[in-house]
């Protein structure tokens, strides 16, 4: 796979952790509201959505790093860790429009 292709794929989707820290205040406030007497289908699908939103750097940075400290990378691998964040943020965006139906 041409080299260009990695780093601008991981520059695009790490240009979104510049915003992150707005985006983990606001997860940390909802997640303290989303609790209550009941736990219901509403309540699961927006913790879910929320644990996806904070927890992106983490995807992020994993496939980062794996990228960049697996020597021998078959094309598999290397696709699989290019796409992973992108895979993540596909999920995030699937949960906040379940929950806009759902709530």
């Amino acid at each position: 796979m041409n080299k260009l292709i990695p780093i601008v794929s991981f520059i695009v989707s790490g240009s979104l952790l510049l915003i992150y820290p707005l985006v983990f205040i606001a997860g940390i406030m909802s997640l303290a509201a989303v609790g209550g007497e009941s736990f219901d289908l509403n309540a699961l699908v927006a913790t879910l959505f929320l644990i996806l939103s904070m927890s992106y750097p983490i995807t992020y940075f994993a496939s980062l790093l794996t990228y960049v400290l697996k020597k021998n990378k078959s094309n598999n691998l290397e696709v699989l860790l290019i796409s992973a964040p992108y895979i993540h943020l596909a999920l995030t965006v699937v949960f906040s429009i379940i929950w806009m139906i759902v709530g």
